[in-house]
């Protein structure tokens, strides 16, 4: 049987119990994770913005779990197929011309700044 490929954006990675749930449910194999530096260094940045309790070394800490215990989640070398905005921005769905994942796991990139903003 085949799996489902996730790749999973900030969006879903930066509110503790969601990334808890979908770390999971990779972990257990019900679908094969993917995301990038550039991922975890967005909703890292976010959280650390907005919640000046957490500490950079926490959140490290998280990351460097999450890449021990989700196999082969990182991938790299893409960022020149991804389309970007006319601010250099990456557009929030990340395409990967056919070798992409099957699903993408991630919210509309202005609900997530609006949702994530500090006040």
């Amino acid at each position: 049987m085949s799996v489902a490929v996730a790749f999973l954006d900030a969006s879903v990675l930066y509110p503790a119990p969601l990334r808890d749930l979908l770390l999971e449910l990779a972990v257990s194999d019900f679908y094969r994770a993917k995301w990038s530096d550039a991922v975890h260094d967005e909703w890292i940045g976010a959280l650390l913005r907005n919640r000046p309790d957490i500490t950079a070394a926490r959140l490290e800490r998280t990351r460097r779990l999450t890449g021990a215990h989700v196999r082969d989640a990182l991938v790299s070398g893409f960022e020149d197929r991804v389309p970007t905005r006319p601010s250099g921005q990456v557009r929030a769905k990340r395409h990967f011309g056919g070798a992409g994942p099957e699903l993408f796991g991630e919210e509309r990139s202005r609900d997530f700044e609006e949702r994530h903003r500090q006040e």
